[in-house]
């Protein structure tokens, strides 16, 4: 079993796009996906919709695998090899409604990128457990960011305060309860 991530690319409140990463749910690795497509987002050759969420998806390697090629009306055949070599752990974009609902049923986290506010919704923790808050040996830390809305130019400050991790407890400001990172 993965610790499985789900990457929405959203515009004017619609998912235009999402995809599944079978490893990727791990806070610093969210973190570094996201990193990537926010600083990819500049240089990208289609400016809105659709093709633009796919091509940010497929900055960080993900591609389509042939299910959903054939659910978007791609012959099996061309389907099989266009999606050849498609692998979970790499990423599977689904563009279809039926694909965009089966990669939110596996997730575990959540990271949704706003391409119209160039803002970032980064759901990669774990609420603190009430045990959790009472260790002497975990430490606190303020982030000084609403996690639901991060801006793009922003962002890599925000990623800047989870590079140690362990035995670390988070609380952001939009008073959400602490949080811990996956790990």
């Amino acid at each position: 079993m993965g610790q499985r991530l789900n990457i929405e690319i959203h515009e004017n409140g619609k998912c235009l796009a999402n995809a599944y990463f079978h490893w990727s749910a791990f806070t610093s690795d969210s973190l570094s996906l996201t990193q990537k497509i926010v600083d990819y987002f500049p240089h990208r050759h289609t400016m809105t919709g659709v093709a633009c969420a796919c091509e940010l998806l497929q900055h960080v390697g993900a591609n389509f695998a042939p299910d959903e090629l054939i659910r978007c009306g791609l012959s099996e055949e061309l389907a099989q090899i266009i999606g050849a070599g498609t692998h979970r752990d790499n990423g599977l974009i689904a563009i279809s409604e039926e694909g965009i609902e089966e990669t939110r049923y596996w997730e575990e986290a959540r990271v949704v990128i706003n391409i119209d506010t160039n803002t970032v919704d980064f759901q990669v923790f774990f609420e603190c457990k009430s045990y959790e808050l009472g260790q002497t040996n975990i430490k606190f830390v303020n982030v000084p960011f609403d996690n639901h809305r991060i801006s793009f130019n922003c962002f890599a400050t925000f990623k800047s305060y989870f590079d140690d991790v362990e035995s670390r407890i988070y609380k952001f400001k939009n008073d959400e309860p602490p949080m811990t990172a996956i790990y």
